[in-house]
């Protein structure tokens, strides 16, 4: 008895360390995305998958301001890239950046073009 009682001081002594005065979390869902081809967990790619590939190359800021950058080269803006063509013609500019931006534009290519095909597939199947 005198066991269980000490164990449920501490554990009443935790809940009261516990600060009332922070903010609560609440878990968010995740914007929807271009939809996932049945069968595999795979989408097109989009202007955040890029933006965010370039971050992890790149770093936080430096990837960042790289997506800007070549954005704004591509006469686009960050946000406005909402289409195949228009992400098309910012990893055209990506690539000619050579090194470490031509990879990224390579891979973003690679997946795009796997997406496609088995897109393409998936609509003869079903």
């Amino acid at each position: 008895m005198e066991i269980r009682t000490a164990a449920r001081r501490r554990t009443m002594e935790n809940r009261s360390a516990i600060p009332r005065h922070l903010p609560t979390r609440t878990m968010l869902s995740t914007p929807p995305g271009p939809p996932r081809l049945a069968g595999y967990d795979l989408r097109e790619p989009t202007e955040d998958d890029v933006a965010a590939a370039l971050r992890r190359v790149f770093g936080t800021t430096r990837g960042t301001e790289r997506w800007t950058q070549v954005c704004r080269d591509a006469g686009l803006a960050p946000g406005e890239v909402g289409s195949t063509l228009l992400l098309n013609q910012v990893m055209k500019v990506l690539s000619a950046q050579g090194g470490a931006c031509a990879m990224v534009a390579r891979s973003v290519e690679i997946r795009q073009r796997t997406w496609a095909r088995l897109a393409a597939t998936a609509g003869r199947q079903g």
